[in-house]
């Protein structure tokens, strides 16, 4: 029912219009303790994979950055503000 796709290969995107419907699916009344255990589990599951997600997209922006600061430092020193 949950699963057409890996979660490792599912987007961001994906991941958290997952985590919505398993939202969804949760609030019906009439689901078998065992349904809502297995759902719950599932959004677990697609929680982790979207902080792996927005972490990594951390990480990617911090790379960005440090080379931006790099770059700027270069600029700078390459300059002779006593000239």
């Amino acid at each position: 029912f949950f699963m057409s796709k890996k979660i490792e290969d599912l987007s961001y995107e994906e991941t958290m219009e997952k985590i919505t419907n398993i939202t969804t699916y949760l609030e019906k009344d009439d689901l078998s303790l065992d349904e809502s255990i297995e759902a719950f589990a599932y959004g677990v599951k697609l929680s982790n994979h979207a902080k792996k997600l927005l972490n990594s997209a951390e990480d990617k922006i911090k790379k960005v950055l440090d080379k931006e600061h790099v770059d700027d430092s270069k600029k700078l020193e390459s300059k002779n503000i006593f000239d």
